[in-house]
């Protein structure tokens, strides 16, 4: 991990050559320099919930300006200590030209992201919900779609979990209750314009079973795109588990013996034109009623789909 260092320890020569500095300001706490693409010293300051932001900040040594905007960690216990520093090594070290401070609002926002915390009463559902997603992932890379971790979604408000190409989709779906009814939203498996496939697993918790924290290392591993390991590390903390935390844990065994693949159209749905002014029709689907596709199937469609997005980039 980067040294930060207290910003009266930053040298002349340092200043005027490098682009980003991590720091400790005055009072203790880890802050980010990143020098700006103009020389403007209107300043601006807002907070955000983990963050102290300052644009278009001038600093002075000896009798010299020095225009920088400076984002400051609002919290100096060791987990946001060690977050910024994840933060710098992921975000702001790529960064290698100066910034506009009209150029920092979507960086504000993925560092903001990354502080953000499941509330606990939704935390077990979610964890149930990533680790299928994880072991799914895995499962299918260890049985011949290598191409399916740059897949996964690095943005997890989009409506299915991986995009194999502009016509196919897969969604992931995991139940701890011994069946396979899941819940769906009715334009994740009612689609015209694009093909979906329904991943179903059942899962059982254990003491002693592979935990969500592991298994997130596990697919880092196996990522080499620095935006996609933050992706996947900011998903890892919106889950609260770490090192030390690490989370619910489930039977690999027993998922991999149960996992299913469906296509969606030949599950139960709504089949009426939903009427005008109707939108987020969501309900529950007995997926065990449609008809699995077999492994066979399923790796053709998908290394042909994979093909095809090659293709289409």
């Amino acid at each position: 991990m980067k040294q930060f260092k207290y910003i009266s320890n930053i040298s002349e020569d340092e200043l005027n050559t490098n682009i980003v500095h991590a720091c400790i300001n005055e009072d203790g706490y880890r802050c980010i320099l990143i020098k700006n693409a103009v020389k403007k010293s209107v300043v601006s300051k807002y907070d955000t919930d983990n963050l102290g932001i300052r644009l278009n900040t001038v600093l002075m040594f000896n009798d010299d300006e020095y225009f920088f905007h400076v984002i400051t960690a609002k919290k100096n216990d060791l987990d946001s200590n060690d977050g910024f520093e994840l933060v710098y090594e992921y975000i702001f070290r790529k960064i290698q030209t100066p910034v506009l401070d009209s150029e920092l609002a979507g960086l504000i926002l993925s560092i903001e992201e990354y502080f953000r915390i499941t509330p606990e009463r939704n935390n077990r559902t979610l964890q149930i919900g990533v680790w299928g997603e994880l072991f799914c992932i895995k499962w299918l890379h260890d049985h011949g779609c290598p191409g399916i971790i740059q897949k996964y979604h690095n943005n997890f408000f989009l409506k299915h979990d991986v995009e194999f190409s502009e016509k196919l989709r897969m969604e992931i779906k995991t139940s701890i209750d011994q069946n396979r009814i899941h819940h769906f939203r009715h334009d994740q498996i009612c689609r015209k314009d694009v093909s979906v496939i329904v991943a179903s697993l059942i899962v059982e918790e254990a003491m002693k079973g592979t935990t969500l924290f592991s298994l997130f290392v596990q697919i880092l591993e196996l990522i080499s795109d620095v935006e996609d390991q933050f992706a996947l590390r900011k998903l890892m903390k919106m889950c609260g588990v770490d090192e030390n935390k690490q989370g619910l844990a489930f039977t690999e065994e027993k998922a991999a013996n149960d996992i299913r693949f469906y296509e969606a159209c030949s599950l139960p749905k709504l089949t009426v034109e939903l009427p005008q002014g109707v939108s987020k029709v969501e309900y529950n689907v007995d997926c065990a009623l449609g008809i699995p596709m077999s492994i066979d199937l399923l790796m053709n469609v998908l290394n042909c789909a994979e093909d095809l997005g090659k293709k289409e980039q």
